[in-house]
């Protein structure tokens, strides 16, 4: 553009600029550009015609614009922003929602704002002109390939140009802008392999791969179609800005997953749609297939995909305490809604554990958990056998005390004599480096750590001699885990017996 448009100009001072309902359905597209319509990229626009530079970027934040700069512009001449189509894409431009400011010239002939397209001119207006609240929404002929908006200097005095911003001032700003793009070219694509592709028979989840492509809006939906039906989309509305004429990925090289056991055993039709931005579809693929799958056997009465599952650990709903050797019983309730689910069975791992417990007529279960460190109990129920997500589960948290036994000889003694010191910490795995326990005698209230030794294949031995004891004195002594746990040994802090030494 940047060039006089004389018959543009000749009817343009019959229309004046006004607003339009939205006319947006599918075969349309959104593009949004510069900071009012909440971006600050200028996509496709271009200025032309500015006299002295231009400010090409709304990069800046809010109130960011592109547009010219001032100058002197001549007689039938326009300055302004313009958004044209790709040659040969098929895109046209059915609707803009401007927001945007002309200024009138400082001195010449008078200015007008246009708004055009290669149809002619759908409004003009006298500046100044401030359209930025509510912004300015043009509804366009159905052929429109490119819309500008512009400063026009007028004819009404051929002995003066029009001088508009002057220096650096803008002679045209456009803040920001929507812009419908209507096209209706369908995407394409193939499917390039995955077990979904072939016709032969298929079980449980399997895939299918595709490149699909869009040389307009760009790819937006991958979609697979069982029987006509809807089964898994793959949606990249995540990779489209939607701001440009290519709002989404031109190409998409993946793959679509679907659990065949969906569907009851037999043939089905399966086929691939590609969707690009505009909401056009295209099939790529169409071919018939066989599924077979175990049974679908319900997991309890009723069986419920959206179960709720409790569980209780020694009579607390919170994390218990409990000491090594004893076998903690969990119980737990499996329900559906307000019903209870009957006869259903709840899987139990973790710990070393791969068993199981069926519920009773009200939904009620229990287990004994054998004897053991420190660990976390997973109980999963799924609402059919060959179901591949759990429908509920709940975790049992275990915290183990561990036993540590610990013997003292002699426990009479006297200030320069020894104490022999013998225990045991019941209960394993050993770490090959062995349990770390802190010697500790009691001052006052608290047991205060003076030594540390290393239980090792779960035995210890220790030897303390008293040196400064001047009148007799009960000591009292234990081991413990520290309170960070030792490294490797799977247990909650605890201490030994407590054993009381006299001195004299």
């Amino acid at each position: 553009m940047g060039q006089l448009r004389q018959a543009i100009v000749a009817v343009a001072v019959a229309v004046t600029l006004t607003a339009s309902a939205s006319v947006a359905h599918a075969g349309m597209y959104v593009i949004n550009n510069c900071p009012a319509a909440g971006n600050g990229n200028s996509g496709p626009w271009t200025i032309y015609g500015a006299p002295q530079a231009d400010l090409g970027s709304c990069s800046g934040g809010p109130g960011s614009w592109i547009g010219p700069l001032g100058g002197t512009v001549g007689v039938d001449a326009n300055t302004g922003v313009q958004i044209d189509v790709p040659a040969g894409s098929g895109i046209t431009i059915s609707q803009v929602k401007a927001w945007w400011a002309v200024p009138s010239s400082v001195s010449g002939a008078t200015t007008f704002a246009l708004a055009s397209t290669n149809t002619g001119v759908v409004g003009m207006s006298d500046t100044p002109l401030n359209r930025t609240s509510p912004p300015d929404d043009f509804v366009l002929p159905s052929s429109a390939t490119w819309f500008s908006l512009d400063d026009y200097c007028s004819n009404d005095d051929y002995s003066n140009s029009c001088t508009i911003g002057g220096g650096e001032n803008a002679d045209l700003q456009l803040f920001g802008s929507q812009v419908t793009l209507s096209d209706s070219n369908p995407p394409s694509g193939s499917v390039t392999g995955g077990a979904l592709a072939g016709s032969g028979s298929v079980s449980g989840t399997q895939s299918l791969s595709f490149d699909a492509s869009d040389g307009g809006p760009g790819v937006r939906l991958i979609q697979l179609l069982v029987d006509g039906q809807v089964v898994a989309t793959n949606d990249y509305g995540a990779e489209c800005p939607y701001q440009n004429f290519a709002a989404c990925p031109a190409t998409i090289s993946d793959s679509i997953s679907w659990n065949t056991a969906s569907v009851a055993n037999g043939p089905h039709e399966v086929a691939l749609r590609i969707v690009n931005a505009a909401q056009v579809p295209a099939i790529v693929d169409d071919h018939s297939l066989v599924t077979h799958n175990p049974p679908h056997t319900p997991n309890g009465s009723p069986a419920c995909e959206s179960a709720g599952l409790t569980l209780v650990v020694n009579g607390k709903s919170r994390r218990a305490l409990i000491r090594f050797g004893r076998r903690p019983k969990i119980t737990g309730m499996l329900a559906c809604g307000n019903a209870s689910i009957v006869g259903a069975t709840i899987a139990i791992t973790g710990g070393g554990l791969d068993t199981s417990v069926t519920t009773s007529l009200l939904g009620q279960f229990s287990y004994q958990v054998p004897p053991g460190p420190n660990r976390t109990i997973r109980f999963v129920y799924r609402a059919f056998a060959d179901d591949l997500k759990p429908a509920a589960a709940a975790t049992a948290h275990l915290a183990v005390l561990p036993r540590i036994r610990l013997s003292i000889s002699p426990r009479r003694t006297f200030d320069g004599g020894t104490i022999a010191w013998h225990g045991e910490v019941a209960g394993g795995p050993y770490p090959a480096g062995g349990v770390t326990l802190l010697v500790e005698v009691r001052e006052g209230r608290r047991w205060q750590p003076f030594d540390e030794i290393i239980a090792r294949d779960g035995s210890f031995g220790y030897r303390y001699t008293f040196l400064r004891t001047t009148e007799p004195t009960n000591y009292k002594f234990r081991v413990a885990l520290p309170a960070n746990g030792a490294d490797g040994y799977d247990y909650d802090p605890a201490g030994s017996n407590t054993i009381t030494v006299h001195v004299r």
